[in-house]
């Protein structure tokens, strides 16, 4: 008797990655390029208890709504400078420039193609695989903590590394629900 595999493997190879500063997938531009030497990474934190807090506790409220919170890790080896200023201007208060202190305490869960002056403008991801021809669509993205590094000062060839943490998207009235979704896979 014959003996069905059902596994399937996932072969990327290095990546593109393209990002849309309006949320949404209508206007991606490419930001750059992994290789195969530090390999994307992304983690779901699925909260299995409930977080109590209070508006002066230490965890902000908007954590204890969400239930789900995605972290994607990747290192560019090849990017747009100016796309990544433009990310990089996007992700901190308004006015602010590079180096200028933001504003601590609350995560931004503004609407796709909004942007809450406040602090700034969440954006979409797009990964694709140079292997396949697959991708994943990261829909409600923000650079938050040590979301940025300069890697590699020296006689080498420079790279980007950054950490983004992913929300599920929410709806226009900004209120999360339990279809809301972090990431959607495009299969070839």
């Amino acid at each position: 008797m014959a003996q069905t595999n059902t596994l399937d493997f996932h072969v990327w190879g290095p990546s593109k990655v393209s990002i849309d500063l309006t949320g949404g997938t209508d206007n991606l531009i490419d930001l750059g390029y992994t290789d195969n030497s530090d390999l994307i990474s992304f983690e779901l934190d699925i909260m299995t208890e409930p977080i109590m807090t209070t508006r002066m506790g230490n965890i902000p409220e908007d954590y204890v709504h969400l239930g789900t919170i995605g972290y994607l890790n990747m290192t560019l080896v090849k990017w747009s400078e100016a796309y990544m200023e433009d990310l990089l201007h996007g992700s901190v208060p308004d006015g602010a420039v590079e180096g200028d202190v933001g504003t601590v305490g609350k995560l931004r869960m503004g609407a796709q193609g909004t942007s809450d002056t406040t602090f700034g403008t969440n954006f979409s991801l797009r990964v694709a695989g140079a292997g396949n021809g697959d991708s994943v669509d990261f829909h409600n993205c923000i650079i938050e903590g040590r979301g940025i590094r300069m890697l590699d000062f020296g006689n080498k060839p420079q790279r980007l590394g950054l950490s983004i943490v992913c929300l599920p998207l929410s709806g226009s009235d900004n209120v999360h629900a339990g279809t809301d979704n972090i990431y959607t896979r495009n299969y070839a």
